[in-house]
């Protein structure tokens, strides 16, 4: 179904109308990243562009746009608005805001990243429904929250990391699962073909696959991360290994 709406969007977008596609979850991104990439190297859609945004760098919702040619494919050409909350008192989790918003009667596909902070909170959403949710979201929990539209850009999410490092037999799944996890390679083999792992949010229950530096590893129970060196080998034959783990 994502490849199909991708399909869609270039066809519009080679008739000169911009299409977007989302807020798309991060595998169906790779999907839709991985398509989109194919439909511009065939040639049939020459000029036409694509981007990628959910409202700031490193979003995991975001949509996919396609846009015909000469035509801006910048951040501010996405229909996004970030809203900003506020509240006091209560301690409000990301789930709480999800509950509340689709409460609202607000679709999923509708709302982005939820990025909850210290009596404060950012709710990216699609433009279209913006308005209504600055109107009529009013509680939070057992707590009354306070909305408004961001103006002048939108907010940076900040990531908190755990640094890994170390080193890895070779780089098969298992051996960097193990590396990441601090478990034995037959659990982290267990992991794998339990279908608990993913590689760019695509799972993987091969054992012996092969990963490489820059891939996003998510592991249930475990966390996501972040495989930032590989490599090179170590006089022992072993492979250097670096990594940072999401917190």
């Amino acid at each position: 179904m994502i490849e199909r709406r991708v399909c869609d969007a270039f066809d519009s977008a080679a008739s000169y109308s911009t299409k977007f596609v989302g807020f798309l979850d991060p595998h169906e991104v790779s999907l839709a990243q991985k398509r989109a990439k194919t439909l511009c190297a065939g040639g049939a859609f020459d000029g036409c562009s694509y981007n990628i945004f959910g409202g700031y760098d490193g979003a995991e919702r975001a949509f996919l746009g396609v846009f015909p040619p000469y035509s801006e494919n910048g951040p501010g050409a996405f229909p996004i608005a970030a809203i900003n909350l506020t509240w006091r008192f209560e301690s409000l989790t990301h789930r709480d805001f999800l509950g509340a918003l689709l409460a609202l009667g607000i679709v999923r596909g509708k709302i982005g990243d939820i990025i909850v902070g210290d009596g404060k909170c950012t709710v990216f959403a699609e433009k279209t429904v913006a308005s209504f949710i600055v109107q009529n979201l009013v509680k939070v929990g057992a707590a009354g929250v306070e909305c408004e539209i961001a103006d002048g850009g939108f907010a940076v999410r900040e990531e908190h990391f755990k640094e890994i490092s170390g080193t890895v037999a070779s780089e098969r799944l298992d051996c960097v699962v193990s590396a990441l996890t601090g478990q034995s390679r037959s659990a982290a083999a267990g992991l794998i073909t339990g279908g608990l792992v993913s590689v760019d949010f695509d799972t993987r229950c091969d054992n012996s696959s092969e990963i490489g530096g820059g891939a996003t590893v998510s592991i249930r129970g475990h966390g996501r991360f972040v495989i930032d060196k590989l490599g090179p080998q170590t006089r022992k034959g072993r492979l250097s290994f670096a990594a940072r783990k999401f917190l």
